[in-house]
């Protein structure tokens, strides 16, 4: 289990300097992997997919590390080639956090990640009860039952130590998840509707921040360059054969500061009207899946938070509520 109660780094750069100290073959382990990927077809290794799980525990058990710390190093090991971390502004990230996701929208979004590998600091947030620092998310492709299959892989910065969830990307939309669970689940485990139920409750807050960052047009800011826009890392030829650089050191990005100020002033602007018995309240956000596009033509799904906004108490006023501008 990795420390991080000695130092004021940033969590993710303890974590990586712990996990090189643990693994310091790293760099030749995943250029090998890459002259394999090279070779491999896409339906066996996808191009989204920077190392398959079961690739990850192989190079873990040829260089004798224990499999308890190959979800560290898989994890850590992923953020290393973008070190990217992704700041929410704190009223973005609360209603966030608090908003919902519709049964019905895809899972497909989660293809969108920036990077291969991203971390998200969430201050004043819990995940089962405990402090969450934060969450690394990342794609994968991993054994259930019998066969590979896409996965967003999360893990949870917690002071346990890092989580290891996932959240399978094979069903169609959100509704489907808690069947293909189920489905999949070990039949010697004590696996139920309910308990995948709140699992999912746990994981909404997580995703529903995720999809921010995948959506359409987040709103996502270098802290240093104006204009610039975070990218997966690819490996580059030399010599005959693949190698892959990580980053130099970590880069902050700033997340919906502007989106932020406007939520500042509509929470601070619900003062309620001559007459009504109760002040307007804030309702909280929510996700939603839109087709954009003419009808009789090729159509594109989009996924679109619907930010939190006043609600006047009367129903009459509730249609006209100001919403917030995207």
């Amino acid at each position: 289990m990795i420390d991080t109660s000695q130092t004021n780094e940033l969590r993710p750069v303890q974590h990586l300097r712990q996990v090189m100290a643990i693994c310091p073959t790293l760099s030749d382990l995943v250029n090998t992997a890459m002259n394999i990927r090279e070779e491999m077809p896409d339906s066996e290794w996808p191009r989204w997919c920077f190392i398959p799980e079961d690739v990850w525990n192989t190079m873990c058990h040829t260089v004798h590390l224990d499999t308890r710390v190959s979800n560290e190093i898989m994890t850590i090991g992923t953020w290393r080639y973008g070190q990217g971390i992704y700041t929410f502004e704190p009223e973005l990230l609360e209603a966030l956090a608090e908003s919902e996701i519709n049964d019905k929208l895809p899972v497909e979004f989660f293809y969108r990640l920036p990077e291969w590998c991203i971390y998200i600091p969430t201050p004043g947030l819990k995940y089962c009860d405990l402090n969450l620092y934060g969450f690394y998310a990342h794609l994968s492709f991993a054994l259930l039952g019998d066969r590979q299959v896409p996965i967003l892989r999360i893990a949870t910065d917690t002071p346990r130590g890092l989580g290891r969830e996932f959240f399978p990307l094979a069903p169609r939309t959100m509704a489907d998840v808690i069947d293909f669970i189920m489905e999949y689940s070990d039949p010697n485990a004590d696996a139920s509707i309910e308990g995948a139920k709140e699992w999912i409750k746990e994981l909404v807050p997580l995703l529903s921040i995720l999809l921010y960052i995948c959506a359409d047009y987040p709103e996502i800011d270098h802290s240093r360059i104006p204009g610039v826009s975070p990218s997966s890392k690819t490996a580059v030829k030399i010599k005959g054969k693949y190698k892959l650089f990580p980053a130099s050191s970590p880069t902050i990005w700033q997340v919906g500061k502007q989106i932020a100020e406007t939520l500042r002033k509509t929470r601070a602007g619900g003062g309620g009207k001559p007459g009504h018995q109760k002040r307007p309240h804030l309702r909280r956000g929510h996700w939603h899946g839109y087709w954009t596009g003419p009808r009789t033509g090729e159509r594109t799904l989009t996924a679109k938070w619907l930010p939190p906004r006043i609600v006047a108490a009367n129903t009459e006023d509730e249609d006209n509520a100001p919403e917030i501008d995207e």
